[in-house]
């Protein structure tokens, strides 16, 4: 069904709505019992851990435009 209206005002059931983030997402398929189902557990756990890690050395890096705006600063 389409959207109707101001979409950007609209309350999306949380069960449907797109995660807003990369951890969300992991932990929203880590805790999908459908995954589960269709993927087994294993296969799962594996995933979800495999790309949290990916997430955290992503996090620890600091890119080009965040030093260059550091440097700005001082």
């Amino acid at each position: 069904m389409p959207a109707t209206g101001n979409i950007y005002l609209q309350k999306v059931d949380e069960a449907i709505r797109f995660p807003a983030t990369f951890t969300e997402a992991i932990d929203r398929f880590g805790n999908s019992a459908v995954a589960r189902d269709l993927f087994g557990g294993a296969f799962v756990d594996f995933f979800a851990q495999s790309r949290a890690s990916q997430q955290a050395d992503f996090d620890r890096l600091v890119t080009d435009t965040e030093l260059q705006r550091f440097f700005e600063l001082i």
